[in-house]
């Protein structure tokens, strides 16, 4: 999956095959910056808030590749 993705975004292949290793292998260890990105996301969880299926559906759009 990492790989692929990679791919797509135009990664280095070398960069893709190390974090596909680290996450087979469970060494990965998200960095302050992601675990903040978690915590806010579960805090959101908790008090109710969450996408519209047409913010959903917006970013989706907004991202797909052509």
């Amino acid at each position: 999956v990492a790989i692929s993705h990679a791919r797509r975004a135009g990664a280095r292949p070398e960069l893709a095959l190390e974090i596909d290793r680290e996450l087979r292998e469970g060494k990965y260890h998200a960095t302050p910056a992601e675990l903040a990105g978690i915590d806010r996301g579960l805090k959101a969880a908790r008090e109710g808030r969450f996408a519209t299926d047409d913010q959903v559906e917006a970013v989706i759009t907004k991202h797909r590749p052509a």
